[in-house]
């Protein structure tokens, strides 16, 4: 719950998790202030692998968008769909759309192309 009107209208922009986004001005800040804000971020949706679970198309391209920006990396994929429900403080969680796991990379920047499973990496 809040009080804050102020605070509530402007979380009302961000809309439903599948519509959540990084707004500009956070994309602006400098990249030791980006790094500090993707760490606060991975510890409200992540995990301690450095990842990032979102619905949100917009959140993912913007964490790889800010990721670089910061001097960082990320990569993602889609995960694959729960056909039970997942557990939340013991409520039932049921999935309704694309799930996407975003690995914070903040040491291997080099991109690195693998031909095929024979030759070795190309950068």
């Amino acid at each position: 719950r809040l009080s804050d009107k102020r605070l509530c209208l402007y979380l009302q922009q961000f809309g439903y998790a599948w519509q959540k986004f990084i707004p500009n001005d956070v994309k602006r800040l400098p990249p030791a202030l980006l790094q500090l804000f993707i760490d606060w971020y991975i510890r409200g949706d992540g995990d301690d692998r450095e990842g990032i679970y979102t619905s949100s198309p917009r959140i993912r391209d913007d964490m790889q968008e800010i990721a670089m920006y910061a001097g960082w990396a990320a990569d993602w994929h889609e995960r694959p769909w729960q056909t039970k429900p997942g557990k939340i403080d013991g409520r039932d969680i049921h999935q309704r759309r694309p799930q996407y796991f975003i690995q914070v990379l903040k040491s291997q920047h080099t991109p690195t192309v693998l031909l095929n499973k024979k030759t070795k990496a190309q950068k």
